[in-house]
């Protein structure tokens, strides 16, 4: 749906006119640097553990926010993170967690139904991949890859994204 949303909406989304070495208030951060005072783990609990490896700060930082307090990204701390790193040999799984905790998430904060819609945009966009995937590797272009890729989103399809629910 990016592909469809207006671009000044987008520049808004990701933050892009503003600068990298700002102090700002943001709606989240990535989990993989987080400093959170006692007395808001205190207050809100900890990360939602139905959440396996994905969405979880997303979902921590929101209820952070609704609970007062701020989400700060402060640009001189430094931390090397190898995104990716803790699922890049399981593929089929790391689509699947990360697909389903987005469901995961929109149901609890938008409800089973619109949930559901997001579960079923999802796989059709895997059956739509797979498709193209299928079209290269029956032109001959790259046919390990594609049939790599194939496997990894039937795997998905299997699924049906109802891992973390």
């Amino acid at each position: 749906m990016e592909k469809l949303a207006p671009r000044k909406l987008l520049r808004h989304y990701y933050a892009q006119e503003q600068p990298d070495d700002l102090v700002q208030d943001v709606d989240w951060i990535t989990g993989a640097a987080m400093l959170t005072r006692r007395e808001t783990v205190t207050q809100v609990g900890g990360m939602d553990e139905g959440f396996f490896m994905y969405s979880e700060e997303l979902d921590w930082c929101r209820r952070i926010r609704e609970a007062g307090w701020r989400i700060v990204y402060f640009p001189e701390a430094r931390i090397i993170h190898h995104e990716g790193k803790s699922s890049e040999q399981v593929v089929p799984a790391r689509h699947i967690h990360f697909q389903s905790s987005k469901v995961r998430y929109t149901r609890k904060y938008h409800g089973a139904a619109i949930a559901e819609i997001l579960r079923l945009w999802l796989l059709a966009q895997y059956v739509w991949q797979t498709s193209v995937e299928g079209a290269k590797w029956f032109i001959g272009h790259r046919r390990d890859l594609r049939a790599a890729r194939i496997a990894a989103y039937r795997q998905v399809l299997k699924s049906r994204l109802r891992m973390s629910e």
